[in-house]
This record gives C-alpha cells, structure tokens and sequence, in this order.
C-alpha cells in the first residue's frame, strides 16, 4: 500500500510540465538542541516545488553534536496533494526518509509516514491540526510503528500595531526520533515577510516529554522563486 500510493504521486509529480510550476521555494535553518544526554546544531537545506495541488520538498540535514563526529542526517522526502472541502483546507502528505545518514551520526532508516492536515480561518488567524502514521524500519533498536500529530495556529499581529509583514504562532508537536524515542515539543515562533520573495522564522521550543530535548531554538530563511 505504502509502495503503491508513493509511486502514484510521484508519477504525478514527475509527469507535471516544467512550464506550469507555480513555485520553487529555498530555504535554510540553523537549529540549536539542547539536551541532557547529547546537545547538537542541525542545519536543514530545503528545496520546495508547488504546481496547483501538487507540492514536493527535499530536506537534506546537517548535525554537528557538541561531542562526537558530524555529518549528514537522513534526508527527507514529502509529497503533498492540497484539496479543499466547505471552508477547511485538506492536506494529505507522504514522508519518505532516504536511509542516507552518516552511521557515525544517526541511524540511516528508510520510514514512511502518512497523514492528513487539516486548516482553516480560526479567530482571525489560521489554525491546523495534522494526525499521521511512521511505519518504521526493524533494526537493533527498539522502533516501533507509531502515531504522530502536530497542532498549532499563527495570527497576523496587525492588530497589536505592527505592518502585515509580522506573524506570530504557537505549535505542539509529537515525533518519533531516528532511534524510536518520541519527542513532544511545544514551539513559539515569530515570522517576519522582508517582501514578496523572502521571509525569516525564528522559534523557540520546550520539550514536555521525558525524550524530548530541553529546548530548541533556530532561525529559518526562505527564498520564493
């Protein structure tokens, strides 16, 4: 099933005529996590292409532990088809992990996740909810399938007397890690829109579960082509 749905999209997405892409998006993140065990930078670089209902993202991590050997961490890719039904917006997406990490860093693993976001117009700002599934690799450590969700919301802070370019928002996430730990981070973020090609998101996250890390904190640039 898994297999099936992975290659229907991506005949989609690899049948679309290069002259309708409606956007390519970069962007590139510095991450500081902090943890008891193991405090690290991760640097992702992304590339992201939307055609109408169709979106694709390449993620490829950078880690620098504070202790030990750095290298690259497993790239990510995500299919998404965007559908819209009354006044919620519908989002199904695919994750692959590509099993391309350095061993010396993090477990290379080849997961698979699907799930569904759902969005919409929520107290003058948007609000979402995302529910999906890890079907996750075997290998020595103890990795289980496991659920995973993501809930939050950003509002414009017009109100507060900034110009329309500032963002601000709130998301509490719950992911499993490369090694079958699940993280629970709550996260405020704050998004400055410099002009129509480039914005800038800082945020600031507290782990609320026993794996979770301390905190995390980072700035994202984004670049719309």
């Amino acid at each position: 099933m898994r297999l099936a749905v992975l290659g229907l999209m991506g005949i989609c997405l690899l049948t679309m005529p290069v002259q309708s892409v409606q956007a390519i998006k970069l962007s590139l993140g510095q991450y500081r996590v902090v943890a008891d065990e193991r405090s690290y930078w991760y640097t992702p670089i992304s590339a992201h292409v939307a055609n109408g209902s169709y979106k694709a993202k390449l993620t490829l991590p950078f880690v620098k532990p504070d202790a030990g050997p750095s290298g690259i961490g497993n790239g990510v890719l995500k299919l998404t088809y965007q559908d819209q039904w009354s006044d919620l917006y519908l989002d199904f997406h695919l994750k692959r992990k590509l099993a391309n990490a350095n061993s010396r860093v993090t477990l290379p693993v080849n997961d698979t996740s699907l799930s569904m976001e759902v969005s919409g117009f929520l107290w003058g700002g948007v609000g979402f909810i995302e529910l999906g599934y890890w079907w996750r690799k075997r290998t020595q450590f103890n990795r289980v399938d496991s659920f995973h969700y993501s809930v939050g919301g950003v509002m414009s802070l017009r109100k507060l007397g900034f110009d329309k370019g500032w963002i601000a928002g709130l998301v509490v996430d719950h992911k499993p890690t490369s090694l079958g730990n699940l993280d629970r981070v709550a996260s405020g973020l704050l998004q400055r829109k410099i002009n129509g090609r480039h914005k800038l998101t800082a945020s600031v996250g507290k782990g609320i579960s026993r794996h979770s890390p301390d905190w995390i904190s980072g700035l994202l640039w984004q670049v719309k082509y």
